[in-house]
C-alpha cells in the first residue's frame, strides 16, 4: 500500500474504536479459549498483575492479593458452578430478549459470572493438560531408564 502512496502518520493521542457485536455463546467460547491459553499470559505478563487483572484467584497472584480476591471467588464458585450456569443461568440468559421473567436476571454481574465461569473452565483444562503431559514425560522417563 505504500507503494501506491499511503503515508503513515505516528499520533500518540490518536484513538480507534471499533465493535464487535457478540452473543452469549461466542463470550462464553472466547473466555473458555482464553483460559486454555492463559499460560501464554502469565509467561509473558508478570503473575502479580495479570491474575488479579483476569479476576482469577490464586496464590501465584501474591497473598495479598489472593486474601482481596477470596471473597469474591468463593461467591462465585457458590453461584456459577458447573450446574448452575449449564441448568439455570445459561437458560436463563439466553432467553432474556424475550422473557419478562429472565429479564429480571440478567444484568452484568449474571452474565460476567457466567462467562467467567468458562475461562475459569478452560483454565481448569489447561492445568488437566498440563498434569497429564507431566505424568505422561515422567512414565516415559522411567520407561526409558527401565
Amino acid at each position: 500500500m505504500r507503494q501506491k502512496g499511503l503515508r503513515t502518520i505516528y499520533s500518540e493521542h490518536a484513538l480507534a474504536y471499533h465493535y464487535h457485536p457478540e452473543t452469549l455463546t461466542s463470550a462464553c467460547r472466547r473466555a473458555y479459549e482464553r483460559g486454555l491459553n492463559f499460560d501464554m499470559l502469565s509467561e509473558n505478563i508478570p503473575k502479580s498483575f495479570i491474575f488479579p487483572l483476569y479476576h482469577y484467584c490464586s496464590l501465584q497472584a501474591g497473598l495479598k492479593a489472593f486474601m482481596q480476591m477470596l471473597p469474591r471467588e468463593v461467591g462465585r464458585k457458590f453461584l456459577f458452578n458447573k450446574f448452575s450456569v449449564d441448568h439455570f443461568w445459561l437458560p436463563i440468559l439466553q432467553s432474556a430478549e424475550t422473557n419478562r421473567i429472565a429479564r429480571l436476571f440478567a444484568n452484568g454481574i449474571t452474565f460476567r459470572g457466567t462467562i467467567h465461569y468458562h475461562m475459569r473452565k478452560g483454565y481448569k483444562a489447561l492445568k488437566n493438560k498440563q498434569r497429564t503431559n507431566t505424568i505422561g514425560t515422567i512414565a516415559e522417563n522411567v520407561i526409558e531408564e527401565s
